[in-house]
């Protein structure tokens, strides 16, 4: 973690409402649920790949899990 964050839209993966939401930053809205958080997961890693940005991973009680770096 830390350090830089031009231009942000990281995507966030998050616990909310019995379900897996994926975030992406900016949007109002979850870009897709799931009740599986290796699904969520994955199709944030997908999101962040083509925006060539990153992933925030939560735990279920809302603490940071880790990051994925799509930002070459």
């Amino acid at each position: 973690g830390g350090g830089g964050g031009g231009g942000g839209g990281c995507v966030q993966v998050k616990f909310e409402e019995d379900k897996w939401i994926v975030l992406s930053e900016g949007a109002k809205r979850a870009s897709d649920h799931f009740n599986i958080k290796e699904d969520a997961i994955a199709r944030a890693k997908e999101i962040a790949e083509n925006k060539k940005t990153g992933v925030e991973v939560f735990k279920k009680d809302g603490s940071h899990q880790k990051d994925y770096d799509f930002s070459e």
